[in-house]
């Protein structure tokens, strides 16, 4: 009897789990560790197109280098939000330093939802 009554807990358990990822309701860890591996690749090239940015920027390799930070973040709001933006602008914060955030919240003005300065 005891047996039974665990197999219907665990049926009616995994019958509640397909229902809540059929809503959305759950994520699967692979698909936030896939989003958080894109996000934090995203991290990486701005950084690096930043300080090219930050050390170059009247020249030529600067001005490409601001056309591409643009498109990555075209990119990523297409592809996450205006959250997924954030997160990225915040990681890039801690990466490098307040002057390379704020030089991205200027270039990403208005790309996708961002209102930056």
């Amino acid at each position: 009897m005891i047996i039974a009554g665990i197999v219907v807990v665990v049926v009616i358990a995994g019958i509640l789990v397909l229902v809540m990822k059929s809503k959305g309701k759950t994520s699967s860890p692979s698909k936030r560790g896939g989003q958080g591996q894109n996000e934090n690749a995203y991290t990486k090239k701005l950084a690096y197109l930043l300080k090219i940015v930050v050390e170059h920027d009247a020249e030529p390799k600067g001005k490409s280098s601001k056309k591409e930070i643009v498109r990555l973040g075209e990119e990523v709001h297409q592809t996450g939000g205006f959250r997924s933006m954030v997160r990225i602008h915040h990681a890039v914060t801690e990466q490098t330093s307040p002057k390379f955030a704020r030089r991205l919240s200027t270039i990403w003005k208005g790309v996708g939802d961002w209102r930056g300065s």
